[in-house]
């Protein structure tokens, strides 16, 4: 699968569907995505190839306590929902995700490397900010080499 980038301003409908700009769709492997809670109250959609991946690392992984595990799997297996981005390149959000994200009308749809977030415009602007004011000090703390070597 391409690396899939770019933030796009989008409305989501009355009917809580989303458009899915053309330039993440054409780098996804099909329509079915793989839908559920993210952090910072985004969506987070997977490719498929994706979310058995990332699904088998939280469920697998050695290092968790049961409880980590535990508190792991209600937050981002339980709520995964399969959706099939539409014909006409439309993403339907299901009710209850789109209460977690709190999304409104105005949207920002993410390519995120191996995922799309899905985030309330308003949320995404703010959470954009707390990253900028956060940035120098993670610089500071990672070697230049891991983002620039």
């Amino acid at each position: 699968m391409n690396l899939l980038t770019g933030e796009y301003f989008n409305i989501l409908d009355e009917k809580g569907r989303i458009s899915i700009p053309a330039r993440l769709r054409e780098k996804l492997p099909g329509s079915l995505l793989h839908l559920t809670r993210g952090n910072g109250r985004c969506i987070w959609a997977f490719p498929p190839e994706e979310w058995e991946r990332y699904s088998r690392r939280w469920m697998r992984s050695s290092t968790q306590t049961a409880e980590q595990r535990s508190k792991i799997l209600h937050k981002f297996i339980a709520p995964m929902q399969d959706m099939e981005i539409d014909k006409a390149g439309r993403l339907m959000i299901p009710p209850s995700l789109r209460d977690y994200a709190g999304l409104s009308r105005d949207c920002v749809v993410a390519g995120i490397g191996d995922t799309i977030e899905i985030w309330d415009a308003e949320r995404y602007r703010a959470n954009q900010e707390a990253i900028d004011g956060d940035f120098s000090g993670l610089m500071a703390e990672t070697s230049a080499a891991d983002f620039f070597g």
